[in-house]
């Protein structure tokens, strides 16, 4: 039996009501990821910065710094990297499920991605993804290898520096490539439901006058 939303409406029926709604006013409905947290991979989440030092694997975003982040928060970028296959299956496993649900509405047209920085479905910031995993497949598809000992406790950030120095329209371009690709098995995953299902990618950066700085960058059409 779902929670309650407001005083009297049940979350398993609450979307089947509205969709209902959406259907008599011939709109379309599209469910919107906004997600900061989550639980199954937080349980099992290997935030240990000695532990991911020395080697050992994790999900967890690791930044420009040698910090593994533990939470999101606005204007951050995520906790999760969003191409761990750990991560993408559980995003790709919440749109199926969402897809199995609601398909059978005329009205559902998809779901949105709400990609302000903390969102685990891409990067949000060059600042993070310097982590073995990630820099592992970067080299094994590009050829590129990092001048950086592997077992380098600071490699995080030397990666990091090396990569902006050296490569980074390729660093860049790599990442681009690998999102574009994820969105790609997300918008299949839907049309194998429905052949007009779409995934909606609605990204919210620059923000407002909280980074005015980064922001005027932006707008301007500078690199750093």
């Amino acid at each position: 039996k779902g929670e309650t939303i407001g005083d009297y409406l049940s979350a398993d029926s609450f979307m089947d009501i509205m969709l209902k709604r959406f259907e008599e006013r011939n709109i379309k409905f599209y469910t919107t990821f906004n997600v900061f947290f989550i639980s199954s991979l937080v349980n099992e989440m290997n935030a240990d910065i000695q532990k991911i030092k020395s080697g050992e694997e994790t999900y967890n975003s690791v930044d420009k710094d040698n910090k593994v982040y533990i939470k999101s928060w606005v204007h951050h970028p995520p906790m999760f990297n969003p191409l761990h296959p750990k991560v993408k299956k559980v995003i790709m496993g919440f749109v199926k499920e969402i897809a199995d649900r609601y398909s059978y509405s005329p009205a559902f047209g998809g779901i949105t991605f709400h990609l302000n920085m903390p969102q685990p479905m891409f990067y949000g910031s060059l600042d993070i993804s310097y982590d073995d995993w990630t820099i592992n497949e970067f080299e094994k598809d590009t050829g590129i290898k990092i001048p950086v000992d592997k077992k380098d406790p600071e490699r995080f950030s030397k990666r990091y520096s090396w990569l902006i120095e050296n490569n980074r329209q390729k660093w860049t371009a790599w990442r681009c490539e690998k999102i574009t690709g994820y969105y790609k098995e997300l918008a299949e995953i839907l049309r194998s439901k429905r052949s007009d299902l779409e995934l909606v990618v609605n990204i919210l950066e620059p923000v407002m006058p909280v980074m005015d700085e980064q922001r005027s960058k932006w707008i301007k059409g500078e690199k750093k």
